[in-house]
């Protein structure tokens, strides 16, 4: 699948969104999806989306390997952004 950096119009991103979603077989939008963060008090929930934003939910199903029900997974940050430094090459 080739992933466009940007979507710039309405069409884009329903197409975008269609692309994605039709990729992930037997694929249902989730009726609510969220991001968190694990802090040393628990879980954070950085973003909580509920019956909305169908291309991002698609997206990280992409990422994840998600195909359907409910689940957990740990999303580890890119080489070099825990220390705060760019990775070799894009310093």
């Amino acid at each position: 699948m080739i992933v466009k950096s940007s979507w710039t119009t309405v069409e884009e991103i329903a197409e975008a969104r269609r692309r994605f979603e039709d990729a992930i077989p037997g694929w249902r939008r989730p009726v609510a999806f969220a991001i968190g963060l694990v802090t040393d008090q628990g879980v954070d929930f950085v973003r909580v989306n509920i019956e909305e934003a169908p291309l991002p939910a698609a997206i990280l199903a992409t990422v994840c390997g998600h195909r359907g029900g409910s689940a957990s997974y740990r999303l580890d940050p890119p080489v070099g952004q825990a220390s705060g430094r760019a990775p070799a090459g894009q310093q």
